[in-house]
Protein backbone atom coordinates (compact mmCIF):
# COMPACT_ATOMS: atom_id res chain seq x y z
CA UNK A 1 0.00 0.00 0.00
CA UNK A 2 1.23 3.72 -1.01
CA UNK A 3 2.20 5.25 2.40
CA UNK A 4 0.88 8.39 3.14
CA UNK A 5 2.71 11.69 2.81
CA UNK A 6 3.77 13.34 6.16
CA UNK A 7 1.78 15.96 5.82
CA UNK A 8 -1.28 14.24 5.80
CA UNK A 9 -0.83 11.93 8.90
CA UNK A 10 0.82 14.72 10.48
CA UNK A 11 -3.34 16.70 10.46
CA UNK A 12 -4.68 13.59 11.49
CA UNK A 13 -2.45 13.44 14.39
CA UNK A 14 -3.45 17.45 14.90
CA UNK A 15 -6.77 16.46 14.49
CA UNK A 16 -6.39 14.69 18.06
CA UNK A 17 -7.17 16.37 21.64
CA UNK A 18 -4.86 14.81 23.12
CA UNK A 19 -2.36 15.10 20.53
CA UNK A 20 -2.67 18.77 20.69
CA UNK A 21 -2.51 18.98 23.99
CA UNK A 22 0.86 17.48 24.36
CA UNK A 23 1.90 19.80 21.46
CA UNK A 24 0.82 22.69 23.36
CA UNK A 25 2.65 21.60 26.31
CA UNK A 26 5.96 20.80 24.36
CA UNK A 27 5.96 24.07 22.91
CA UNK A 28 4.40 26.24 25.60
CA UNK A 29 7.61 28.56 25.82
CA UNK A 30 7.73 29.44 22.23
CA UNK A 31 3.57 29.53 22.05
CA UNK A 32 2.13 31.41 25.19
CA UNK A 33 3.65 34.64 23.62
CA UNK A 34 1.68 34.09 20.41
CA UNK A 35 -1.16 33.39 22.37
CA UNK A 36 -0.48 36.29 24.08
CA UNK A 37 0.02 38.88 21.67
CA UNK A 38 -3.39 37.57 19.63
CA UNK A 39 -5.33 38.43 22.65
CA UNK A 40 -3.73 41.87 22.73
CA UNK A 41 -4.72 42.25 19.45
CA UNK A 42 -8.68 41.04 19.90
CA UNK A 43 -8.67 43.61 22.84
CA UNK A 44 -7.65 45.82 19.86
CA UNK A 45 -4.49 47.27 21.82
CA UNK A 46 -2.66 47.42 18.52
CA UNK A 47 -5.37 48.62 15.97
CA UNK A 48 -4.63 52.61 15.55
CA UNK A 49 -7.84 54.51 17.03
CA UNK A 50 -8.28 56.20 13.91
CA UNK A 51 -9.50 52.98 12.27
CA UNK A 52 -12.06 52.81 15.40
CA UNK A 53 -13.02 56.10 15.09
CA UNK A 54 -12.54 57.09 11.71
CA UNK A 55 -14.05 60.46 11.94
CA UNK A 56 -14.39 63.02 14.70
CA UNK A 57 -17.95 63.89 13.74
CA UNK A 58 -18.88 59.96 15.13
CA UNK A 59 -17.64 61.17 18.67
CA UNK A 60 -18.50 64.68 19.18
CA UNK A 61 -17.05 66.84 22.71
CA UNK A 62 -18.87 65.63 25.44
CA UNK A 63 -20.75 63.00 23.99
CA UNK A 64 -20.63 59.25 24.75
CA UNK A 65 -21.62 56.29 22.36
CA UNK A 66 -22.34 52.52 23.07
CA UNK A 67 -20.69 50.40 19.87
CA UNK A 68 -20.59 46.39 19.38
CA UNK A 69 -17.17 44.62 18.57
CA UNK A 70 -17.16 42.62 15.06
CA UNK A 71 -16.38 39.22 15.81
CA UNK A 72 -16.12 38.34 12.35
CA UNK A 73 -14.08 41.92 11.66
CA UNK A 74 -11.36 40.59 15.03
CA UNK A 75 -11.47 36.73 13.61
CA UNK A 76 -10.12 38.11 10.00
CA UNK A 77 -7.79 40.41 11.83
CA UNK A 78 -6.31 37.33 14.08
CA UNK A 79 -6.22 34.72 10.53
CA UNK A 80 -4.25 37.73 8.96
CA UNK A 81 -1.98 37.93 11.82
CA UNK A 82 -1.33 33.95 12.01
CA UNK A 83 -1.49 33.78 7.77
CA UNK A 84 2.14 35.59 7.65
CA UNK A 85 4.01 32.50 8.58
CA UNK A 86 1.76 30.32 6.22
CA UNK A 87 2.95 28.09 3.69
CA UNK A 88 0.81 25.22 3.30
CA UNK A 89 -2.01 23.32 4.82
CA UNK A 90 0.24 21.87 7.76
CA UNK A 91 0.87 25.32 8.99
CA UNK A 92 -2.90 26.33 8.92
CA UNK A 93 -3.33 23.23 11.16
CA UNK A 94 -0.54 24.27 13.58
CA UNK A 95 -1.97 27.78 13.73
CA UNK A 96 -4.47 26.24 15.30
CA UNK A 97 -2.69 25.45 18.55
CA UNK A 98 -2.21 29.64 19.11
CA UNK A 99 -6.10 30.25 18.90
CA UNK A 100 -7.00 28.63 22.46
CA UNK A 101 -7.46 32.57 23.70
CA UNK A 102 -9.88 34.30 24.76
CA UNK A 103 -12.97 35.71 23.32
CA UNK A 104 -12.81 38.87 21.71
CA UNK A 105 -14.51 41.77 23.68
CA UNK A 106 -18.41 41.66 22.82
CA UNK A 107 -19.03 45.31 23.12
CA UNK A 108 -17.68 48.69 23.86
CA UNK A 109 -18.17 52.45 25.23
CA UNK A 110 -16.22 55.77 23.59
CA UNK A 111 -16.84 58.23 26.00
CA UNK A 112 -15.32 61.92 25.83
CA UNK A 113 -15.04 64.52 27.64
CA UNK A 114 -13.65 67.20 30.04
CA UNK A 115 -14.48 64.41 32.67
CA UNK A 116 -11.60 61.98 31.54
CA UNK A 117 -8.79 64.36 32.62
CA UNK A 118 -10.72 66.18 35.62
CA UNK A 119 -11.94 63.20 36.66
CA UNK A 120 -10.03 60.23 36.13
CA UNK A 121 -11.02 58.13 39.01
CA UNK A 122 -14.62 57.97 37.87
CA UNK A 123 -15.92 54.73 38.77
CA UNK A 124 -17.55 53.46 35.66
CA UNK A 125 -19.57 50.06 35.54
CA UNK A 126 -21.01 48.02 32.88
CA UNK A 127 -24.66 45.91 33.47
CA UNK A 128 -26.07 43.26 31.89
CA UNK A 129 -29.60 43.29 33.35
CA UNK A 130 -28.98 43.88 37.13
CA UNK A 131 -25.50 42.19 37.03
CA UNK A 132 -22.21 44.55 37.05
CA UNK A 133 -19.75 43.85 33.78
CA UNK A 134 -15.91 44.76 34.60
CA UNK A 135 -14.36 46.05 31.14
CA UNK A 136 -11.56 43.76 29.99
CA UNK A 137 -10.01 46.72 28.59
CA UNK A 138 -10.59 50.30 29.83
CA UNK A 139 -7.78 52.91 28.54
CA UNK A 140 -7.49 57.01 27.62
CA UNK A 141 -6.97 57.87 23.81
CA UNK A 142 -5.37 61.21 24.32
CA UNK A 143 -6.32 63.50 26.56
CA UNK A 144 -10.28 63.38 26.86
CA UNK A 145 -11.47 59.91 25.60
CA UNK A 146 -12.19 56.84 27.19
CA UNK A 147 -12.30 53.59 25.65
CA UNK A 148 -14.19 50.70 27.74
CA UNK A 149 -14.35 47.13 26.33
CA UNK A 150 -16.75 44.25 27.68
CA UNK A 151 -17.28 40.86 27.39
CA UNK A 152 -20.33 40.46 25.50
CA UNK A 153 -23.25 42.99 25.56
CA UNK A 154 -24.14 45.33 27.94
CA UNK A 155 -27.34 47.23 28.42
CA UNK A 156 -26.32 50.04 30.81
CA UNK A 157 -23.17 52.08 31.83
CA UNK A 158 -23.11 54.04 35.28
CA UNK A 159 -20.74 56.74 35.82
CA UNK A 160 -20.00 57.60 39.73
CA UNK A 161 -18.16 59.61 41.74
CA UNK A 162 -14.98 58.03 43.67
CA UNK A 163 -16.41 57.31 47.45
CA UNK A 164 -13.85 59.03 48.83
CA UNK A 165 -15.01 59.05 52.40
CA UNK A 166 -18.52 59.56 54.66
CA UNK A 167 -19.83 62.78 54.41
CA UNK A 168 -22.82 64.91 55.04
CA UNK A 169 -24.09 67.46 52.31
CA UNK A 170 -26.58 69.13 50.00
CA UNK A 171 -27.26 68.35 46.44
CA UNK A 172 -26.79 71.36 43.52
CA UNK A 173 -29.88 72.11 44.24
CA UNK A 174 -29.85 72.81 48.17
CA UNK A 175 -32.01 69.26 48.51
CA UNK A 176 -31.24 66.38 50.44
CA UNK A 177 -32.36 62.34 49.17
CA UNK A 178 -34.43 60.66 51.45
CA UNK A 179 -33.70 57.09 52.71
CA UNK A 180 -35.52 54.61 53.74
CA UNK A 181 -35.77 54.17 57.57
CA UNK A 182 -37.19 50.83 57.17
CA UNK A 183 -37.02 47.75 55.16
CA UNK A 184 -33.87 48.24 52.52
CA UNK A 185 -32.63 51.07 55.43
CA UNK A 186 -30.33 53.42 54.00
CA UNK A 187 -31.95 52.85 50.04
CA UNK A 188 -32.66 56.15 48.75
CA UNK A 189 -36.53 56.92 48.42
CA UNK A 190 -37.99 57.09 44.79
CA UNK A 191 -38.79 60.98 44.08
CA UNK A 192 -37.40 61.70 47.74
CA UNK A 193 -36.21 65.20 47.20
CA UNK A 194 -36.49 67.14 50.00
CA UNK A 195 -37.37 69.70 50.98
CA UNK A 196 -40.09 70.86 48.57
CA UNK A 197 -39.74 73.56 47.17
CA UNK A 198 -35.74 73.36 47.16
CA UNK A 199 -33.88 75.26 49.36
CA UNK A 200 -32.23 75.03 53.49
CA UNK A 201 -32.47 78.96 53.71
CA UNK A 202 -35.36 78.44 55.59
CA UNK A 203 -33.56 75.49 58.24
CA UNK A 204 -30.92 78.35 59.29
CA UNK A 205 -31.11 80.15 62.71
CA UNK A 206 -31.41 83.39 62.68
CA UNK A 207 -28.65 85.66 63.21
CA UNK A 208 -28.13 87.19 66.45
CA UNK A 209 -25.08 88.96 67.28
CA UNK A 210 -22.88 87.67 64.70
CA UNK A 211 -23.76 84.21 65.52
CA UNK A 212 -25.92 81.91 63.88
CA UNK A 213 -25.02 82.44 60.05
CA UNK A 214 -24.95 79.00 58.35
CA UNK A 215 -25.80 76.95 61.52
CA UNK A 216 -29.06 74.78 60.70
CA UNK A 217 -31.77 75.26 63.50
CA UNK A 218 -32.82 71.47 63.99
CA UNK A 219 -35.80 71.72 66.75
CA UNK A 220 -37.02 73.94 69.07
CA UNK A 221 -38.73 76.12 66.85
CA UNK A 222 -41.54 76.74 64.07
CA UNK A 223 -40.09 75.76 60.77
CA UNK A 224 -37.07 73.91 62.40
CA UNK A 225 -35.25 70.74 60.25
CA UNK A 226 -36.59 68.25 62.35
CA UNK A 227 -39.69 68.04 62.48
CA UNK A 228 -40.47 69.12 59.07
CA UNK A 229 -37.74 66.06 58.26
CA UNK A 230 -39.64 63.40 59.93
CA UNK A 231 -43.04 64.27 58.61
CA UNK A 232 -41.75 63.82 55.29
CA UNK A 233 -41.31 60.73 56.68
CA UNK A 234 -44.45 60.13 58.31
CA UNK A 235 -43.08 60.24 61.44
CA UNK A 236 -43.42 62.41 64.79
CA UNK A 237 -39.46 62.83 65.13
CA UNK A 238 -36.54 61.02 64.28
CA UNK A 239 -33.72 59.48 66.32
CA UNK A 240 -29.81 60.76 66.06
CA UNK A 241 -29.02 58.18 63.96
CA UNK A 242 -31.87 58.34 61.69
CA UNK A 243 -31.48 62.18 61.02
CA UNK A 244 -27.78 61.37 59.85
CA UNK A 245 -28.87 58.33 57.78
CA UNK A 246 -30.93 60.83 55.57
CA UNK A 247 -27.97 64.18 55.93
CA UNK A 248 -25.46 61.18 53.56
CA UNK A 249 -24.64 62.86 50.72
CA UNK A 250 -23.59 59.87 49.03
CA UNK A 251 -21.30 60.33 45.37
CA UNK A 252 -23.25 61.37 42.78
CA UNK A 253 -24.32 58.49 39.77
CA UNK A 254 -25.68 58.68 36.56
CA UNK A 255 -27.14 55.93 34.19
CA UNK A 256 -26.56 55.57 30.61
CA UNK A 257 -28.74 52.77 28.80
CA UNK A 258 -27.61 50.89 25.50
CA UNK A 259 -30.71 52.25 22.83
Amino acid sequence: ARARPFAELARQRLGDPEVADVLRGAVAAELDPVVAWLDRLRRLEMVPFGHLVPDEAMLPEESLRFCYVDAGWVRAAVDGALSVGVGHTLDSELNDLATAGAAPPGSGVLIRSTLVPNWPKTVITGYRGAAPVEPVRRIVVGTDIWLLLFPGLIDALTLAEPPQGLHFGLGDLETIQLRHLTGDIGSPVEDGDFPDPPGFDRFLRPITGGVGDGVLSLAGSDGSLLPELAAAHGLSTLASCQFALQMIKAPQLQTFERP
